[in-house]
């Protein structure tokens, strides 16, 4: 029956943008591996973002951030600076 079907039945891009509520539910962890080019991109202030650090943020900014090149996901949480 749902073989047919032809969009997902969940699609978190999709349910953050049509409920802005859910927009910060999802946190995800990343890693600056490079420095941003400006303080401010596509409406996100990027500012506090240091290369090395590891910081908490909405799936939304995380994303961004890792599509454009500029973090990664990190599951540890140690900043570079502070590791052995």
């Amino acid at each position: 029956m749902w073989a047919d079907c032809a969009t997902p039945l969940i699609n978190v891009g999709r349910l953050a943008d049509s409920y802005p509520e859910f927009s910060h539910a999802f946190p995800m962890k990343i890693r600056i591996v490079k420095t941003p080019p400006a303080p401010q991109m596509d409406a996100f202030d990027l500012e506090r973002f240091k290369l090395g650090k590891v910081y908490d943020v909405d799936s939304r900014l995380g994303q961004y951030l890792v599509m454009a090149g500029y973090a990664r996901a990190d599951a540890k949480g140690v900043d570079s600076d502070e590791q052995p």
